[in-house]
């Protein structure tokens, strides 16, 4: 499975999102370390929340530093300032914008230790996952509870270290999908082969009271650092993918 040609460009000012595009948006947590008192004060009572049940600071910098960018780069979008976004919560934790905004953007993040991923569209629902590739002590099980028959086949021919690097791409793949999709469809991951959805474009999963089934849906591997493993899905086919690196060069707040 190939990566998407994810060079990281970074524009000198804001770019503009047009139907059919997908801007991918890469979040660098220690470039925005000296923002963090801005970043919290634009954080909703659920996000505040969210933010003190954290106990450890590396946590509370990375939800801050995502969900403070999230909002500028929604702002930007939208035409309105930060403080101005409103943010509802699903009941798995899942941001999106409130109804009453003229503006519909679609949106997913994710972060891990030192980065963070930012997917939002017009057009497409979007679904992105970052992970960073560490020890699993439970390796063996997991795979056994989260892959398919045939991905457990070929993960159980790889030597220990390839077997941990599969797991991860698999996983984030699986993340990013199901992201994209919803909860509310309950699909467990070891209904979803990853091989095949990226070579087709489309899921189908027979239940055992109904038959799911999406006609078009696209996954893209993302390159990121060395020791990290990446996703993005969207439903739909052939969108223009963009993908930046926010600096601080256009955050002013």
């Amino acid at each position: 499975m190939g990566s998407l040609n994810t060079i990281w460009e970074m524009p000198e000012k804001f770019p503009g999102l047009p139907k059919n595009t997908i801007h991918l948006w890469r979040i660098v947590v220690a470039d925005f370390e000296g923002y963090l008192e801005k970043f919290e004060g634009l954080l909703n009572a659920t996000e505040k929340q969210k933010f003190n049940q954290f106990k450890y600071q590396n946590l509370k910098i990375n939800f801050l530093v995502c969900r403070g960018a999230l909002r500028y780069l929604l702002s930007m979008y939208m035409n309105e300032t930060p403080k101005d976004i409103k943010l509802k919560t699903t009941p798995d934790g899942k941001p999106f914008l409130a109804e009453d905004h003229h503006a519909k953007i679609a949106f997913n993040i994710s972060h891990t230790r030192a980065d963070c991923l930012i997917a939002l569209s017009r057009t497409y629902e979007v679904g992105v996952d970052i992970e960073l590739i560490k020890p699993l002590p439970n390796l063996k099980d997991m795979a056994a509870s989260y892959l398919t028959v045939s991905e457990l086949r070929n993960f159980n021919c790889l030597s220990p270290d390839e077997q941990l690097a599969r797991f991860y791409l698999l996983w984030t793949a699986k993340e990013a999908l199901l992201k994209a999709i919803g909860c509310g469809l309950m699909i467990h991951p070891g209904q979803i082969n990853v091989e095949e959805i990226y070579s087709e474009k489309k899921l189908t999963i027979e239940d055992r009271s109904n038959l799911i089934e999406l006609p078009a849906i696209t996954l893209a591997k993302l390159s990121i650092s060395e020791g990290y493993a990446a996703w993005m899905a969207y439903i739909g086919e052939s969108a223009r993918i963009a993908c930046y690196l926010l600096t601080q060069n256009l955050v002013s707040m």
